[in-house]
C-alpha cells in the first residue's frame, strides 16, 4: 500500500480488529480510518482482546456498510500473539518459567554446580527467549549465589538489528543484592522488587548509585506460621510489571520462586530444557517447593511443541483451557 491514495472498493486484512476510540488509547482509532479509506471488505483474525473496546471496531466498520469477516486464522493469530492478548485481558505480562533440568529432574549438582546440564544448542535456543521477552526474572538466592549476567547472547548474525536487552528483575525482600552483573546498568537496565519495612536504606542507597531502579511493593498475604518466610505479593510484582509495558516475562530462576508461581496458578507456559545426562540423587532436585498433596488436585498442562536440540531436548507446554 506504499504510496497508495485510493483503497475504494479494496479489501483490508487485519490480524487483530482495527481499534476503536476511547480512554487511554494513545494513537488514533483504526475503525474510522478505516470507514474513511472506503474499503469494500475487512477480513480480520482476532478481536480486540480488551474486554472494553472488543467488538466495538468491527461494530463501526459494519454500521458503514463494510462487509466484515472475524475468526480468520484465528487459533494462528492466538498463538503468535499470545504474550500480547494476555497481557492486553489482564494487564499483566505473560509469563513462561524456563527449567534445565537433567534427565533425572536434577538442576546442581551435590556442591551446586551446574554448568553446563544443557549444551551449546539449548543454550542458545534458551537466549532466543528471552530476545523475545521484555523481562527476565529471578529472586534474590539465584542472583546472590549464581551472579548472572541475564543479558541475550546470540551468535553474530542471529541477534536482530537494534535489538534492545531486556529488563533484568530481581525480587530481593530484604535488599541482599549489591554486588555482581545485575549491578552494572551499562549490561542492561535492572529493577529491584523490594519490601519497604524490610529492606534497609543502605540497599537502596547502593542501587541508586549503581543506577540500579528498585520499587517497594507490600508482602504476601501468609499465615502467622509462616510470617518469617514472606515474600513479596507476586500479583503486585506482576501488574507493575505490566504497566511499564512488559508483554512477556521470563522467569529463570530459582526453583522456589517458579514453585511458588505454579502453586500460585501466575505461569502461563513452561519451557524444560532436558540435558542429555543423569545427576543421580545427591543432586538438587528441581522441586522445592510442594505443588499437590494427591493425584487428583494435580494440574496437567497441554504440550505444544517438542524439539530436538542436538542430543537435548525442549518441551513447551501452556495451560490447558480446562486447567
Amino acid at each position: 500500500a506504499k504510496g497508495t491514495t485510493d483503497f475504494t472498493g479494496t479489501t483490508l486484512y487485519s490480524t487483530l480488529e482495527p481499534c476503536h476510540r476511547g480512554p487511554g488509547k494513545r494513537t488514533g482509532p483504526c475503525d474510522e480510518l478505516v470507514v474513511s479509506k472506503k474499503v469494500r471488505r475487512c477480513v480480520i483474525g482476532h478481536i480486540d482482546p480488551d474486554p472494553k473496546f472488543g467488538g466495538a471496531g468491527v461494530g463501526l466498520i459494519r454500521e458503514a456498510g463494510i462487509e466484515v469477516a472475524v475468526g480468520i486464522a484465528e487459533e494462528e493469530v492466538r498463538s503468535s500473539f499470545r504474550s500480547y492478548l494476555h497481557h492486553r485481558r489482564t494487564g499483566m505480562p505473560y509469563v513462561v518459567v524456563k527449567i534445565a533440568t537433567s534427565l533425572d529432574g536434577r538442576t546442581a549438582c551435590a556442591d551446586k554446580t551446574s554448568q553446563w546440564i544443557t549444551q551449546a544448542a539449548a543454550r542458545e535456543d534458551a537466549h532466543r527467549l528471552r530476545a523475545d521477552s521484555q523481562a527476565i526474572l529471578v529472586g534474590s538466592g539465584t542472583a546472590v549465589q549464581d551472579k548472572p549476567s541475564l543479558t541475550v547472547r546470540l551468535p553474530a548474525g542471529q541477534q536482530s538489528p537494534g535489538q534492545t536487552q531486556p529488563l533484568r528483575v530481581v525480587l530481593d525482600t530484604r535488599g541482599r543484592v549489591l554486588e555482581g552483573p545485575l549491578m552494572d546498568t551499562t549490561l542492561a537496565p535492572t529493577l529491584i522488587f523490594t519490601s519497604r519495612e524490610q529492606c534497609s536504606q543502605e540497599s537502596r542507597e547502593k542501587w541508586r548509585s549503581c543506577g540500579v531502579d528498585f520499587c517497594e511493593v507490600s508482602l504476601e498475604p501468609t499465615s502467622e506460621a509462616q510470617e518469617a518466610s514472606r515474600g513479596l505479593d507476586l500479583q503486585a510484582v506482576f501488574k507493575e510489571l505490566g504497566s511499564r509495558g512488559v508483554l512477556q516475562l521470563m522467569v529463570e530462576g530459582g526453583a522456589v520462586l517458579q514453585g511458588k508461581l505454579l502453586k500460585a496458578d501466575l505461569c502461563q507456559e513452561l519451557r524444560v530444557y532436558f540435558g542429555a545426562t543423569l545427576l543421580g540423587s545427591s543432586a538438587q532436585p528441581w522441586a522445592q517447593t510442594g505443588l499437590t498433596s494427591t493425584i487428583g488436585e494435580a494440574k496437567f498442562w497441554q504440550l505444544r511443541d517438542l524439539r530436538r536440540l542436538g542430543n537435548d531436548v525442549c518441551l513447551e507446554y501452556e495451560r490447558r483451557a480446562d486447567c
